[in-house]
C-alpha cells in the first residue's frame, strides 16, 4: 500500500486508523459508509493485539462508527477553536507530494 499519510485515534484499548492511499480501490471506508476517495479504515484492540495484526474494523462495526466519529468531533472541534488551523483533504497533499518531488531521484 502507498500511503500518502496517515491518521489515527486512541481511547482506552482502541485504536483508530484512517490510511489515505494513491491507489483507487481505496476509494470508500471499509464497511461502505463514510465515503472519501483515496483512504481505508483500521480498528486495533491495543489490549488483545499490541502489533496491530487484526484489523477488527470488519468484525467491530460499531466501534468503528464510534471512534470515527469521536475522531471526526475532536478535529473539528480543533479547526473551529483555532481558524488558522486546517486540515488539507488527501488530493491536495497528494497534489503537493507529486509537485515537490517531480525531477528527484
Amino acid at each position: 500500500m502507498n500511503n500518502v499519510w496517515a491518521e489515527a485515534y486512541i481511547k482506552g484499548e482502541w485504536k483508530y486508523i484512517k490510511e489515505f492511499c494513491e491507489a483507487p480501490k481505496y476509494a470508500r471506508s471499509i464497511d461502505g459508509e463514510y465515503p472519501e476517495v483515496g483512504y481505508v479504515e483500521l480498528l486495533y484492540d491495543l489490549g488483545k493485539d499490541i502489533h496491530e495484526d487484526h484489523n477488527l474494523a470488519l468484525k467491530e462495526k460499531s466501534e468503528l462508527k464510534e471512534m470515527r466519529t469521536e475522531f471526526e468531533n475532536w478535529k473539528n472541534d480543533v479547526v473551529e477553536k483555532d481558524k488558522h488551523f486546517k486540515i488539507p483533504k488527501p488530493d491536495q497533499y497528494t497534489r503537493n507530494v507529486a509537485q515537490n518531488t517531480m525531477g528527484q531521484s
